[in-house]
């Protein structure tokens, strides 16, 4: 049986890597090669063209019978091949640099402190002046004002008596303390939350996705400003990711990058230290479900599709995703 490995325009990595002369490994290889050792399936692959259209009619023509890779279900090509079960959801993130909001949390505490410094003073000046003025009705507002402002700046606390019969300065405090406990609450929730609001908008703003890439479709559905990147598969590094170079060295003109979790996630922890400072967004902005594009009317496609659908079920999909990209991605093999 021919396999045609697809890795497309750029690196399909994590779902296939080139080691060698027809070698590979990646998810959707281990996954390929545990089918086929369970359906005893003698197979060898072969290198399928990189534009998915022309791999696809080498596929309808015979040059393989099945291909391997990242390939996202398509009604555009059903008409050409069938498709096996999915073995991964693949989600569509945002990567961009990593917020830090310690400058912000400082200003925002020193502008606290002041307003609360002001609320108390005014607080307590207006508690002063209104016992005084509740016990003398005669005294004049504006001396008592000043009279009152001055003993608090001079540090006289003690000639001020805080203490009233009336029912009025309990409520009025009570329901200023609580309005300025609300007003804190809420500015920090605001400052804690940016980051992530500041994230999510990608409308009208440039993010790099690559060339004529299902991230590319949905960054137009965003109405987002895509910068396509063209990734030669002759030219990838180990660690190295072009789009994620292209935004770091465009941070200015650029939200981030689009692309699949999976691929993002793999050279977020390959090590590469000039990858630290970038962090993935919680939110999926998009999913692709992937499944192996099978020569029409396979006598395997059955066979396939039952031991797939085990081994999905039988968390072996799961353990392989984790292998790549670690535990808390491989939950989409498991849908």
């Amino acid at each position: 049986m021919k396999v045609g490995v697809y890795t497309g325009r750029g690196s399909a990595a994590p779902f296939v890597i080139k080691e060698g002369n027809n070698k590979y490994s990646g998810i959707a290889i281990d996954i390929w090669e545990r089918a086929a050792k369970d359906m005893d399936q003698a197979y060898y692959y072969v290198e399928a063209e990189n534009d998915l259209d022309l791999a696809i009619k080498d596929l309808k023509d015979g040059v393989y019978d099945i291909l391997i890779g990242p390939i996202a279900l398509s009604e555009m090509y059903y008409k050409d091949v069938d498709f096996t079960q999915p073995w991964f959801l693949s989600n569509i993130k945002l990567v961009q640099e990593k917020y830090n909001n310690e400058n912000d949390i400082i200003i925002s505490l020193v502008k606290f402190i002041f307003i609360l410094t002001g609320i108390a003073f005014l607080m307590l000046l207006f508690n002063a002046v209104f016992i005084k003025k509740s016990g003398d009705s005669r005294l004049s507002i504006v001396k008592l004002v000043s009279e009152t402002m001055m003993k608090l700046l001079s540090g006289k606390l003690s000639s001020i008596k805080l203490s009233s019969s009336s029912r009025f300065l309990p409520i009025f405090n009570t329901l200023v303390i609580l309005g300025v406990l609300l007003y804190v609450f809420m500015e920090f929730s605001k400052l804690f939350t940016s980051a992530k609001d500041k994230v999510l908008n990608i409308e009208n703003k440039k993010v790099v996705v690559e060339f004529e890439s299902t991230p590319l479709e949905l960054a137009r559905k965003h109405k987002a400003v895509p910068q396509q990147v063209y990734v030669d598969p002759k030219k990838i590094r180990p660690n190295r990711n072009v789009k994620l170079d292209t935004y770091l060295q465009n941070k200015r003109d650029f939200v981030g990058v689009l692309d699949t979790e999976s691929s993002m996630k793999y050279y977020l922890n390959s090590g590469n230290p000039k990858y630290n400072i970038l962090n993935m967004n919680d939110k999926t902005l998009g999913v692709e479900t992937l499944a192996f594009p099978i020569k029409k009317y396979s006598p395997i496609l059955e066979k396939l599709n039952r031991q797939l659908v085990e081994n999905k079920d039988n968390k072996i999909h799961e353990i392989i995703v984790a292998k790549y990209v670690g535990s808390d991605i491989a939950k989409n093999a498991n849908f």
